[in-house]
């Protein structure tokens, strides 16, 4: 009697055990996250932020340009572009800033560190004439 509890006991956590590995199998090939399209990874890696806004200040000496009406560009967001004001942009090293003027449309490139939405300042990696 006992020995066929036994086996009853050890089936079942045998049947546990496998089913326990087959969902991490599962879990791991099939994982949404590991999409080339899954927002955190590309968010992970540098220059993958955009942004597009208008130029509203250049200050050369500070190596800043003040940009109104700055947005997630289409490949760094989904949904409808949202407004998020006005932001200080610290230009790149060996920025020319005579390719950008006030009233100019730009797209600028970021890490993802730089982003201080508190203090509306970010430091950009790239940051090009651009379209709305």
């Amino acid at each position: 009697m006992f020995r066929n509890k036994n086996v009853w006991l050890l089936g079942s956590v045998g049947l546990i055990v496998i089913a326990i590995g087959l969902v991490a199998i599962l879990d791991r090939t099939s994982s949404p996250g590991n999409s080339p399209n899954d927002v955190r990874a590309r968010a992970a890696t540098a220059n993958t932020l955009q942004f597009n806004g208008t130029v509203s200040v250049v200050n050369e000496t500070k190596g800043t340009v003040v940009i109104s009406d700055l947005y997630f560009a289409s490949v760094s967001r989904s949904g409808d572009a949202t407004n998020l004001g006005t932001w200080t942009v610290t230009a790149p090293p060996n920025f020319d800033y005579t390719t950008i003027s006030q009233g100019a449309n730009v797209v600028v490139g970021i890490d993802a560190k730089t982003f201080l939405a508190t203090s509306h300042t970010l430091t950009a990696i790239t940051l090009v004439p651009g379209t709305r």
